[in-house]
C-alpha cells in the first residue's frame, strides 16, 4: 500500500508540474482570445450602426424632397390637378413608409444604440406636420420640418458613436465613416438650405440677416467639401484600390457642388446687380423686427439654379451611396481576418496542449513501468532471500547482517554456489 501510494504521490508531481507549465499559457490564450472577441463585435457593431444610418439617410433625403416641395406647394395654387400637389403628397406617403420601417428597426436596435428618445421625438414631429401641414403657412412649414431634419442629423451622429464608427481604429476605414456620419449629411443640409432660396419660383426677397446666413451656408458647404476631398485623398493613399470604386463619385460630388455654390454665392449672395433698397438704419431695424424682407428684386434663371443644386445633392448621396459598400467590405474583411486569427490561436492552443499531455502521458507511462521493474525486482530479491534461508544451513548463516549482504551480493553474483538439495 505504502509502495503504491508512493507511485500515486509522484504521478501527481508530475500533473502538477505540467499544470503549472499549462494553466498560464490557457490564461494568456484565453485573453489573446476574448480580446479578438471583442474586436469583432466592435467591427460587427459598426456594420449594424451602417444598416441604421443608411435608413436614415434615405428619410433624410426624402424630408429635404419634401421640405423644397412643402415651400413650392404652399406657396402656389393647390388644386388636385396641380404635380406640385401631388408631389408633395406622394412625399409624404414615402416619409410615412420609411417611418414605418424604421420603427421596426428601432424596436430591434434601441437597446444597442440607445435611440428611444431621439426617435420618437421624429415620429411624433412627423406625426404633428403630417396632420397640420396644409393648414399652415410655407414660413411655419419650414420651421417644423427644418427641426426634423435637424433631429435626423443628430441620431445619424449619435448613431455614429453608440455604433463604434465615430471610433474605428484603421485609419481608412476611420475616414470614411468621418464622410458618411458627419461631413455629407451635414453638407446635404446646407446644400438643401441653399436650394431652398429658390424654391418660390420668383424674385428673390432676402433680408440682410438672410442673406448673411446663405453666407454662412455657403462657407459651411465648402468646408465640408474640402474635409470630405482631404479625407478621402488619405483613405486612397492607404488603399488605393478604392480610388477607382470612390474617386469618380467624389470628383463629380465636388464639380457640382462647387458649380452651385459658386453659381449662388455669385447671382444671388454676393450679386452686385442686386441692390438692396437703401433705407435708413431705423427702418431697417424696425422690419427685422417684424421680419420684413428688404427685396432684393431680380429675375435670375431660378429653373437653371434649381437644378444645378438639384444635381449637387443627388451627388453627395451618391457619393454617400458609393461609400457604404467600400466601408462594409473593409470591415467584413476586418471581421474575416480577426476570425482567421481567432481559429489559429484555437488550433495553435490545441497542438500545445496536445504536446503537454503527450508529454504527460509519456512521463507517466515511463514512471509506471519503472515502478511495476522496481516492484519485480523487489520481489525477486524477497524470493531469493528466503530461498537463501530456507536452503542454508543454520551454521553457515552470516554473523552480522552486513555479513548477510555481503553473502547475498556473493549468492546474485554466483548462484551455482547454493548448496544442491
Amino acid at each position: 500500500m505504502i509502495k503504491n501510494l508512493k507511485f500515486i504521490t509522484t504521478s501527481a508531481k508530475l500533473l502538477a508540474l505540467v499544470l503549472v507549465f499549462i494553466t498560464p499559457f490557457i490564461f494568456v490564450t484565453y485573453q489573446l482570445v476574448s480580446e479578438i472577441n471583442v474586436q469583432i463585435n466592435f467591427a460587427h457593431k459598426e456594420l449594424i450602426g451602417i444598416a441604421y444610418n443608411q435608413s436614415m439617410r434615405q428619410l433624410l433625403e426624402q424630408f429635404q424632397e419634401h421640405r423644397l416641395l412643402s415651400q413650392l406647394y404652399l406657396a402656389e395654387d393647390s388644386k388636385p390637378e396641380n404635380q406640385t400637389r401631388v408631389a408633395w403628397e406622394n412625399s409624404r406617403t414615402k416619409i410615412s413608409q420609411s417611418v414605418q420601417e424604421i420603427n421596426l428597426l428601432d424596436q430591434r436596435l434601441r437597446i444597442n444604440f440607445k435611440t428611444t428618445d431621439k426617435w420618437t421625438a421624429i415620429v411624433k414631429n412627423w406625426q404633428n406636420l403630417l396632420s397640420q401641414e396644409s393648414k399652415i403657412t410655407p414660413a411655419q412649414s419650414w420651421e417644423d420640418s427644418n427641426l426634423i431634419i435637424t433631429q435626423i442629423l443628430s441620431l445619424i451622429t449619435h448613431v455614429g458613436d453608440t455604433s463604434n464608427l465615430s471610433f474605428d481604429p484603421a485609419l481608412d476605414s476611420y475616414y470614411l465613416v468621418t464622410a458618411l456620419v458627419r461631413h455629407i449629411p451635414k453638407n446635404v443640409d446646407s446644400l438643401d438650405q441653399l436650394r431652398a432660396v429658390l424654391a418660390p419660383r420668383k424674385n428673390i426677397q432676402l433680408t440682410p440677416r438672410e442673406r448673411a446666413e446663405l453666407l454662412v451656408l455657403y462657407s459651411l458647404s465648402k468646408s465640408s467639401m474640402t474635409e470630405i476631398k482631404r479625407g478621402l485623398e488619405i483613405v486612397f493613399s492607404i488603399n488605393p484600390d478604392l480610388r477607382p470604386r470612390i474617386g469618380f463619385k467624389l470628383k463629380e460630388s465636388l464639380r457640382s457642388n462647387e458649380l452651385f455654390v459658386a453659381l449662388m454665392n455669385q447671382k444671388v449672395i454676393s450679386n452686385d446687380d442686386i441692390e438692396l433698397q437703401k433705407v435708413d438704419q431705423e427702418r431697417v431695424d424696425s422690419e427685422q423686427e417684424t421680419n420684413s424682407p428688404v427685396i432684393a428684386t431680380i429675375d435670375p434663371q431660378l429653373e437653371q439654379y434649381l437644378a444645378h443644386g438639384n444635381q449637387a445633392i443627388a451627388a453627395q448621396y451618391q457619393l454617400y451611396d458609393a461609400i457604404v459598400p467600400a466601408l462594409q467590405e473593409l470591415l467584413q474583411q476586418r471581421i474575416d481576418h480577426l476570425q482567421q486569427r481567432k481559429n489559429q490561436v484555437k488550433i495553435f492552443t490545441l497542438m500545445v496542449l496536445a504536446v503537454f499531455v503527450y508529454i504527460f502521458f509519456a512521463l507517466a507511462s515511463n514512471q509506471r513501468k519503472r515502478f511495476h521493474a522496481e516492484q519485480s525486482l523487489r520481489q525477486q530479491q524477497e524470493k531469493t532471500e528466503m530461498l537463501l534461508l530456507n536452503v542454508l544451513p543454520k551454521r553457515s548463516l552470516p554473523a552480522s547482517n552486513r555479513e548477510m549482504k555481503r553473502s547475498l551480493i556473493t549468492l546474485r553474483k554466483s548462484p551455482s554456489s547454493l548448496p544442491t538439495l
